[in-house]
């Protein structure tokens, strides 16, 4: 049967942009985590496996998560995240948006789809094997942009205080 794979990602230190929360930034530290849990009533996996999760940026670097599991080792609502000893703490490499590579092996995927060894996500979608595509992304901001976003939020401030100004102006002269 099938095992879910969950993900979960925060930044070490946390901060608020105009009462929203603000994206990392390059350079930022933040953690990670892998997980796969069983929700089927047979053991999972039917063989063994090496689940891969790779955060990946913009400019080609990234981290890995790598989940070993063997035959059978998860039973009915049992899980195991990685690594084992707490998050991983990574500093974001550039801006754009990390994406999230999953492969798992082994490659023979058709006797393991038919015998239940593969991963969905929370969106109940079926997680392929060869990792080809993005499951998961967030964004990660360049110091340079952050500091436009603030000036061009300034600029708007402004304008609109000198809209109130010019309009008090024409209705106090009449």
């Amino acid at each position: 049967m099938p095992a879910l794979f969950t993900h979960a990602e925060w930044t070490a230190c946390p901060r608020m942009l105009f009462g929203l929360r603000a994206p990392i930034l390059e350079r930022d530290e933040f953690f990670a985590t892998a997980s796969v849990t069983n929700d089927s009533d047979a053991p999972f996996p039917p063989s063994d496996m090496i689940i891969t999760a790779r955060w990946q940026f913009a400019n080609g670097h990234g981290t890995t998560i790598p989940i070993k599991l063997s035959k059978g080792e998860l039973g009915k609502g049992q899980g195991k995240t990685e690594p084992a000893t707490g998050p991983a703490r990574i500093a974001a490499q550039a801006s754009g948006y990390a994406q999230l590579y999953v492969s798992y092996e082994p490659s023979d995927m058709a006797s393991n789809i038919r015998n239940g060894g593969f991963l969905y996500d929370t969106d109940h979608r079926r997680i392929d094997a060869d990792g080809k595509y993005s499951i998961a992304q967030f964004p990660v901001a360049s110091i340079t942009e952050l500091l436009t976003l603030r000036a061009l939020w300034l600029a708007v401030v402004a304008a609109v205080l000198s809209g109130v100004g010019v309009l008090l102006t024409v209705l106090l002269r009449r």
